[in-house]
């Protein structure tokens, strides 16, 4: 049954926690409306490949890129969008469940179930690789262990402890930003660091508005802020702006139970949780940009290898900063009032083969000059997204792909595999066929031919959010997170996919990513 204000079922008591959190009342009831009815499959018409929704950029096209990417830049119009509010728990997951046994841990023991406690092994045996290694060794050292020791005959979770314990190193609740990832001749980098390094070599400093923006957990505000501060000091990145803004509370969600009801804490009240990068839409919109760039947080590289990222970034912002003049001047061109039907016919074939826009056929020849130019200049006013997709070699995650929407019609979009109804063989045999991974590595036109900011919050399909099953206090729950930040939330943005190197793409989502040769 769909609820509405007047059969909601929610207490006095829960509208004054939701009015805390800055979520109205209809929002609350369609968030427990959406939980009940579940949200619709995407549906994959095929696969973005080379020449069929992925441009490859060849040598010539790209010297122009790169003087174009230069232009921008040093007309202040570029900067970076980092999401980095997440905690390192997961890329501890494994150690943290071998710390929680509670048993005596041995480096020969570990070898002993080597099948199931692979990674621990791989991880005792190349400790002193890691970054953090001296700093782990100096906490123990103050505690009178001795590392060596410990690896050769000790009890390992005695390094675990101090790796995890909330009065030691407390590793696992820290930011994953904070975490120490590279090791120089006198110093260490953390992603915060390398992202900045990454900001002072794009030029982006000579920006007036900001060169990169964060976004944090509330918790760790502070903490990174005074990071930050001393990272810029150190480094002499003065002209370097950075903002930061954490993810508002008016964007969390209402869980429920299986049977659709507000799910609620022990002590009665609502579940209320974070939905999902999603949310940072708002921070985005909020966010006084130009031309953005878009990566996460841990996918950095020590740099002497960062080349490629840096190659490819200027590459992405100089198509786009190409495509958006032409975009603009064709949008003025479609608002004079003395625009012709050959006008028209070349903006129209514009639109089809540089931003695979669907013309609504079979009637499209039967409209008037007027009512083509506004389609036309409605479907170009859009913010503008430059993808770079790297080749499918197996890691978890998105990818490029032709979406049947509901007019029948087709678009590019980023489409999550949680996005994809796995019992469909049709469906998974498309999934199958995909060639490409998507990096999280975007170039963004957030304003419009005006120069006026478009409000993001108008291109979000609300349709494309994820239901997922969790667990609380031993009872079953239907989590809710909005539309992701680069899937639903920019699906109606106008998007081009551009092939870029696998080398762009350096996440560390275990710890033990951290000893690929990438990061070495």
């Amino acid at each position: 049954m769909q609820l509405n204000p007047l059969n909601n079922p929610f207490t006095s008591a829960d509208l004054k926690q939701l009015k805390k959190h800055g979520i109205s009342l209809d929002k609350a009831i369609d968030q427990l409306n959406t939980l009940r009815a579940g949200i619709p499959h995407a549906i994959l018409d095929r696969p973005c490949t080379i020449g069929d929704g992925i441009q490859v950029i060849n040598k010539t096209d790209a010297e122009k890129y790169l003087m174009l990417f230069n232009r921008a830049s040093s007309e202040g119009r570029v900067s970076k969008f980092i999401p980095a509010s997440g905690a390192a728990t997961r890329m501890f997951k494994e150690l943290l469940t071998l710390y929680g046994k509670r048993e005596e841990i041995t480096l020969d023991g570990l070898r002993l179930i080597a099948t199931d406690a692979g990674s621990a092994l791989e991880f005792f045996e190349n400790i002193e690789r890691f970054a953090f290694y001296d700093e782990l060794k100096a906490s123990l050292d103050d505690d009178g262990y001795s590392i060596a020791s410990l690896i050769k005959k000790g009890d390992l979770r005695i390094i675990l402890k101090q790796l995890f314990a909330a009065d030691k190193l407390n590793y696992a609740l820290l930011p994953k930003g904070l975490i120490p990832f590279h090791r120089y001749t006198d110093h260490i980098r953390t992603p915060f660091d390398e992202q900045l390094y990454e900001a002072s070599l794009l030029n982006l400093g000579g920006n007036v508005k900001t060169g990169v923006h964060f976004t944090l957990s509330e918790e760790c505000f502070s903490q990174i802020e005074e990071h930050l501060k001393s990272a810029i000091e150190e480094n002499q990145y003065s002209s370097l702006k950075v903002l930061l803004s954490t993810q508002k509370p008016s964007t969390d969600t209402i869980a429920s139970d299986l049977e659709g009801n507000p799910f609620r804490n022990q002590d009665g009240s609502l579940l209320i949780r974070p939905s999902g990068h999603g949310a940072l839409i708002e921070n985005l919109n909020d966010f006084d940009g130009d031309i953005v760039l878009i990566k996460n947080i841990d996918n950095v590289v020590p740099e002497d290898r960062i080349a490629d990222t840096i190659h490819y970034s200027k590459l992405l912002v100089g198509y786009l900063a190409e495509l958006q003049d032409e975009i603009f001047s064709r949008i003025k061109q479609l608002t004079k009032p003395d625009v012709s039907s050959k006008d028209i016919d070349k903006i129209a074939e514009f639109c089809r083969e540089r931003i695979a826009i669907t013309l609504p056929e079979p009637d499209w020849n039967g409209w008037s000059i007027t009512a083509k130019a506004e389609f036309l200049a409605g479907r170009l006013n859009r913010p503008l997204r430059v993808c770079g997709m790297v080749k499918n070699t197996g890691e978890p995650g998105g990818g490029p792909f032709w979406i049947k929407q509901k007019d029948s019609s087709v678009s590019q979009q980023i489409v999550e595999t949680s996005q994809i109804d796995h019992d469909d063989s049709e469906q998974n045999k498309i999934l199958g066929t995909s060639t490409h991974f998507n990096p999280v590595f975007i170039a963004c036109g957030i304003r419009d031919y005006q120069g006026h900011p478009f409000n993001l919050l108008e291109f979000v399909d609300p349709e494309t959010g994820f239901i997922s099953t969790k667990s609380k206090d031993g009872k079953k729950l239907k989590a809710l997170e909005l539309p992701g930040l680069w899937n639903g939330s920019m699906a109606k943005w106008n998007t081009i996919f551009i092939e870029a190197p696998i080398s762009i793409l350096n996440p560390v989502k275990t710890v033990n990513d951290l000893l690929r040769e990438e990061h070495r």
